[in-house]
């Protein structure tokens, strides 16, 4: 039992060390506020009709046929439609998730320094709890909340836009973000990269996450494929803070100060 307990307590350790320490502190604000506060009022999305190349693809035909004040005005209802329909159904959701995502945290937690079985090498149970626990965090709490998914459904506390892994009232952003969103990513440049720059121009060349561009040089490189699926196999396992977190601090600037410009700019929480 010692041994066991020892074993837990080495690698609590370690995972604190490698996972949790530098995503709460990396380029952590020195005040005791957030960074950036979005107060702008939401409007109503636009699209602008752009002018028309002299030859397009054939696949790409129907762009020129496309009503684009049309198609924004359905954009625009639908929004409003959605919005409105936000309730008592979105909040109990909310809750659900957070439960699953911390009971998945607990038994990962609680058998990763369990041998694992048949004879393997690792505990999948551990490893898969511990997975979802950390990735549902992001994709399905932090990534709703901060996109503002949950700023109309009525009262749900510290799960706002413009507060969940923020802090407020007193609590600095580093207390905030250890208590809602633990990961490599400061919030204030998460909501900035992806939810403005990725989501306003998803798919163009400007979009920070174009996988196709991103991923390009893989593609021109002259080794066996072989190796170009050993390379993506091994940015899987690390690309949120290889790629991701450096990427969203590159479309900020090298230093706190440049968060500030970004609220008197546009919401960021709008799409």
């Amino acid at each position: 039992a010692r041994a066991v307990w020892s074993k837990m307590a080495r690698t609590s350790c370690t995972l604190a060390l490698l996972i949790i320490l530098p995503g709460a502190l990396a380029f952590a604000p020195a005040t005791g506020r957030p960074l950036v506060r979005f107060s702008s009022p939401r409007k109503a999305a636009t699209l602008v009709e752009t002018p028309k190349e002299k030859s397009v693809a054939q696949e790409d035909a129907w762009i020129d046929k496309l009503d684009y004040k049309g198609f924004g005005a359905e954009v625009t209802a639908l929004g409003r439609e959605l919005e409105a329909g936000q309730g008592e159904a979105d909040i109990k959701h909310l809750k659900k998730m957070r439960l699953w995502s911390a009971a998945c945290g607990v038994v990962g937690i609680s058998t990763m320094a369990l041998q694992g079985p048949f004879g393997l090498p690792f505990n999948p149970v551990a490893a898969m709890s511990l997975s979802l626990w950390w990735f549902s965090r992001w994709t399905m709490i932090a990534h709703h909340t901060c996109h503002g998914g949950y700023n109309r459904a009525g009262d749900v506390g510290r799960f706002r836009s413009n507060t969940f892994a923020l802090g407020a009232a007193g609590l600095d952003s580093v207390k905030a973000r250890t208590r809602d969103w633990l990961d490599w990513m400061l919030p204030e440049a998460w909501n900035h990269e992806h939810n403005s720059l990725h989501h306003y121009k998803l798919g163009e060349d400007a979009d920070p996450d174009l996988v196709e561009r991103n991923l390009e040089f893989v593609r021109k490189w002259k080794c066996p494929l072989a190796f170009k699926y050993a390379y993506v196999g091994a940015m899987a396992c690390v690309w949120k803070w290889a790629y991701y977190s450096p990427n969203t601090f590159k479309q900020v600037g090298p230093g706190p100060e440049c968060f500030r410009p970004i609220a008197s700019a546009f919401d960021s929480f709008a799409c």
